[in-house]
C-alpha cells in the first residue's frame, strides 16, 4: 500500500489496470464520443477515479496529482471541448 501512495499512476493493481492505462481508456472515450457529437452535449456516468483522472488531463495536471481533484458521491463534472481546448467548467 505505501508503494501505491509513492506513485500511484504507474503501479498495476493486482488483476487491475495502471491509472494511467485507466487515463487513457477514458480520454479515448471522451474525445471520440465529441467528435461524433460535437454539436450535441454529452453525459457520462462514473466512478470517483475515473472521473479525478479526466480532470488532471483536461486541466494539464500531472497523473500523480489526479486526486487533487474533489470529486463526490452523486457530484456532477462539467467540462466543455472546444476549439480553444478545454474547460473544466464546474465541479459539483
Amino acid at each position: 500500500w505505501q508503494r501505491m501512495g509513492q506513485f500511484r499512476a504507474g503501479l498495476r493493481i493486482p488483476g487491475g489496470e495502471r491509472h494511467l492505462d485507466v487515463q487513457v481508456r477514458v480520454i479515448d472515450l471522451m474525445l471520440r464520443l465529441h467528435e461524433r457529437h460535437a454539436e450535441q452535449g454529452i453525459a457520462l456516468v462514473g466512478h470517483r477515479e475515473p472521473i479525478q483522472l479526466a480532470l488532471a488531463y483536461f486541466a494539464g495536471a500531472p497523473l500523480e496529482l489526479f486526486d487533487r481533484f474533489e470529486v463526490g458521491h452523486r457530484s456532477v463534472t462539467t467540462i466543455a471541448l472546444g476549439p480553444n481546448g478545454p474547460r473544466i467548467l464546474g465541479l459539483s
